[in-house]
């Protein structure tokens, strides 16, 4: 009996591993039959990179092809993102202008004559562009400090602190008072400075600037003088000249695409723009020139758009010791040009001259008052023309 019950049992235990092993292989056959289904559905579309390998059933050929309208969102926006890297990055070259400085007199006594600190609120703003140009109104004499501090039109060596903090690259010589001291003294500021930087505003000079390949022509001249304008030109500077300065814009024209004119003309104490002054911008325009950028007049004017060209009357003071609000209102004047060399866009960043000894950004100094300035330049413009971001006004120019 006990036998017969063990032989059962033993039998019911092989039965049950039986029953156990048929399961098994019933789950091996559903598993193979799905990794057949699988292999087939995988003969389709593979994505590689960023084109698809395709395998040909009928004979097994390996075929490349590019996305196809089926690719899904993702994959799309892969192959969109992997196209943007390989695209060649767009060459550009950003040329900005500052206006006059002037920091002699009181203003370099009362700094120490550590100019510098008068700008370290905007230094990394006219830094970025690829090259800078200012309009320098002093005399520059190889000493650390002046014994004289009354002459507000002559400044130490430390000045060119300023000009490397800032980036300049070029500095414009054209104006009525680089003469105040004579040819000797000129002749020292010109010696002191041509090591470092581009001298524009000598006679019969055109200055070009190029980054990346792009080229840039830049002409300075002057319209105003103290006492006789021969010792102006005697010592070599750029004089009012309307047929050589329409020459000097076609012969530059032959290697540029853009040429501007940096400009000093019009009155100190008054604010406006003189009928001269528009006549002789506009034919700056005519003869070829893609930009104007004036100088000398007090304060800022609205931009004027003629012929597609921008003109800017006056850049103001990038450092004075004027007394006139208005005369305190300045900014970063900035044209940008594409790969070719034209100039597609000026964009304008307000500052303001605070207490004589620090030139801010306006809109950090006094935001209702930089709204106001920004009206004020765009007055003339239609809306369309233009946009603000960050307190910096955008003028495309076709």
């Amino acid at each position: 009996m006990w036998h017969n019950t063990r032989r059962g049992h033993n039998l019911i235990r092989k039965r049950y591993s039986t029953r156990r092993f048929r399961l098994n292989v019933a789950n091996i056959c559903i598993i193979t039959a799905c990794l057949f289904v699988i292999a087939f559905a995988g003969l389709g579309i593979y994505k590689l990179t960023d084109k698809h390998i395709v395998l040909d059933k009928a004979d097994s050929t390996i075929i490349e092809t590019n996305a196809s309208t089926n690719t899904s969102k993702d994959d799309k926006v892969q192959i969109y993102q992997e196209d943007e890297q390989l695209k060649p990055e767009e060459k550009t070259f950003s040329v900005a202008f500052l206006g006059e400085l002037m920091m002699g007199g009181e203003i370099g006594e009362s700094l120490n004559y550590n100019y510098m600190s008068a700008f370290k609120s905007i230094a990394e703003y006219t830094s970025k562009a690829d090259y800078t140009t200012v309009n320098l109104a002093t005399n520059v004499i190889d000493l650390d400090k002046l014994e004289d501090t009354k002459s507000k039109y002559i400044v130490t060596k430390n000045i060119e602190n300023v000009f490397n903090a800032l980036g300049v690259d070029g500095i414009n010589i054209a104006n009525d008072h680089i003469m105040d001291f004579g040819k000797d003294v000129f002749k020292d500021t010109v010696s002191i400075l041509e090591k470092d930087y581009d001298l524009i505003g000598l006679k019969d000079t055109i200055v070009y600037a190029e980054h990346d390949g792009i080229k840039i022509a830049i002409i300075g001249v002057c319209n105003e003088v103290i006492g006789s304008e021969s010792k102006y030109t005697n010592a070599g500077i750029m004089m009012y000249n309307m047929k050589t300065l329409k020459s000097m814009i076609k012969e530059a024209k032959k290697n540029v695409n853009t040429v501007v004119m940096l400009t000093h003309l019009g009155l100190e104490n008054t604010h406006t723009v003189t009928s001269i002054m528009s006549w002789f911008y506009k034919e700056l325009i005519k003869a070829g020139a893609d930009a104007v950028f004036g100088s000398h007049a007090l304060g800022l004017y609205p931009i004027e758009i003629y012929k597609g060209k921008p003109i800017i009357y006056s850049m103001g003071s990038l450092m004075s010791d004027t007394n006139y609000s208005i005369g305190k209102e300045t900014g970063i004047f900035t044209i940008n040009l594409d790969e070719n060399g034209n100039l597609t866009s000026l964009e304008i960043l307000p500052l303001y001259i605070n207490a004589k000894k620090q030139t801010l950004l306006y809109s950090e100094y006094d935001a209702e008052k930089n709204s106001a300035l920004l009206k004020l330049l765009t007055k003339n413009l239609e809306d369309n023309a233009y946009r603000i971001l960050n307190s910096t006004v955008t003028i495309d120019v076709k």
